[in-house]
């Protein structure tokens, strides 16, 4: 049997899915205590029931975000940093409206 690694927040809904599934919580009680919807509930129970645990965790997980900037911007904004402000990491340089224009 392989390890599935789950955060916090998907091992809390095995458990209340559990619970369902053993009809000690109705799936209305489970999507309030979740805040989701009661067909995402229904939906996260059908993944249980085959037997995967991995349709318990994000979809996203290990994935860059879409809202990263692309690889040339950064590295573009890196060497500016690193040009006018070498005692600063890329978190600490000020921005535009402290030290003028990068």
């Amino acid at each position: 049997m392989a390890t599935v690694s789950m955060s916090k927040q998907a091992f809390s809904r095995l458990e209340l899915l559990l619970r369902v599934r053993s009809d000690r919580l109705r799936v209305a009680d489970a999507s309030a205590l979740l805040g989701l919807r009661r067909p995402q509930v229904l939906r996260l129970l059908r993944g249980l029931m085959q037997g995967d645990p991995m349709n318990l965790r994000s979809k996203h997980r290990g994935k860059p975000s879409s809202r990263r900037p692309p690889a040339e911007v950064r590295g573009a904004a890196m060497s500016i940093v690193r040009g006018r402000y070498v005692e600063f990491g890329p978190t600490l340089a000020p921005g535009p409206e402290v030290g003028g224009p990068i």
